[in-house]
């Protein structure tokens, strides 16, 4: 092996390294790092806002108080609604579990009759059945277990306020630093170019993005609300959160509410139906409206995003598998405006 090979595997495994250590710090940070993150994200998404006001001549200081406040109630306002429907979620599950079994009971002795075998004998290391497992005792421990406390949501929320009322006082400091890290590779033009086009075009995904999910999940409550569907809020949330996901995100989300379609309503034709308008708005969504507002510009390919699921995901759970395509997609946007990554931006991009 020649030298300049050697110094070549020697980066490599030097940067994998690197990789490690540092997914290793964000993982046992989580508690610090996501908050910051979705503050960042934040700041983006609620800056046209900001100046906006700062354009009607209200001072610099009110103006990021009044957008802090209204975010504030904005976020403890739904976070609250969520919660308690999903804590309804909680105490309504009974029936539906109940339901669930005498189905998969029903399923069971027709795949007997037909087939001569169980569908639900056997499930687990212990040889249990299925419809052992599924009991609304397991149901909920899971729901909970996922939720969370309402003091880790209200924790994380303040943390999140706090970081973006830094973030806001501080942004002048960021810009100037950022400045001097680029004032040696770029003229004062070229530099300001740079910077903008790489602000503008974040902003403008995050922005459209969050308004495209917005829309799926009004549209996903308002199909559930009109039908009578249980837990319409929760669905529409759900719609709304999972929407930053492309390609999987829409169908993990359309998924819940199908289920419970099909436990709630009596007339299969009925749950057909608003199954049906769920698929409908989430293909429209991702399929039609999404490509048609952002164009391909923006777009990552599917590797990239599952291998972004799975990075983020193992790192900072549910909350990093969220984030993480909107991360892959601001860390695509530097890199295609950078001569040095511009070439690593093409393996992320669709």
């Amino acid at each position: 092996m020649d030298l300049n090979a050697h110094v070549k595997l020697q980066t490599a495994c030097l940067l994998a390294i690197a990789l490690i250590a540092v997914g290793f710090l964000l993982k046992i940070t989580s508690a610090f790092m996501i908050p910051f993150t979705i503050a960042v994200l934040l700041v983006i998404v609620i800056s046209p806002a900001e100046r906006w006001l700062r354009a009607r001549r209200v001072p610099g200081g009110l103006a990021t108080g009044l957008v802090l406040f209204g975010l504030f109630l904005l976020m403890t306002g739904l976070g609250l609604l969520v919660y308690d429907s999903i804590r309804a979620v909680t105490r309504g599950l009974e029936p539906y579990v109940a339901r669930g079994r005498a189905l998969l009971l029903q399923l069971d002795g027709l795949a007997q009759e037909r087939l001569g075998v169980s569908v639900l004998d056997g499930f687990g290391s212990n040889g249990g059945s299925l419809s052992d497992v599924i009991t609304s005792r397991h149901a909920i421990q899971t729901i909970n277990a996922s939720l969370g406390s309402f003091m880790g949501f209200l924790s994380g929320l303040l943390m999140t306020l706090l970081f973006l009322l830094f973030i806001l006082g501080s942004r002048e400091l960021f810009k100037r630093k950022v400045d001097r890290l680029l004032e040696e590779r770029f003229d004062d033009e070229g530099r300001d170019e740079l910077l903008e086009t790489i602000a503008r075009q974040v902003q403008e995904y995050l922005l459209l993005k969050t308004a495209i999910s917005l829309c799926t999940g009004a549209a996903v409550w308002l199909v559930a609300f009109a039908f009578g569907l249980d837990f319409a809020i929760v669905w529409g949330f759900l719609a709304f959160v999972l929407n930053y996901i492309p390609s999987l995100g829409p169908i993990v989300a359309a998924t819940p509410p199908i289920v419970i379609a099909f436990l709630q309503y009596e007339h299969a034709w009925l749950a057909a139906l608003v199954s049906g308008l769920m698929l409908a708005i989430q293909f429209v969504s991702g399929n039609i409206v999404e490509p048609k507002v952002m164009g391909d510009r923006l777009n990552l390919n599917i590797v990239a995003v599952l291998m972004s699921l799975f990075v983020w995901g193992l790192v900072w759970g549910f909350a990093g598998m969220v984030l993480s395509v909107p991360l892959t997609a601001c860390l695509n946007i530097v890199m295609a405006n950078s001569r040095r990554f511009k070439g690593a931006s093409t393996w992320l991009s669709g």
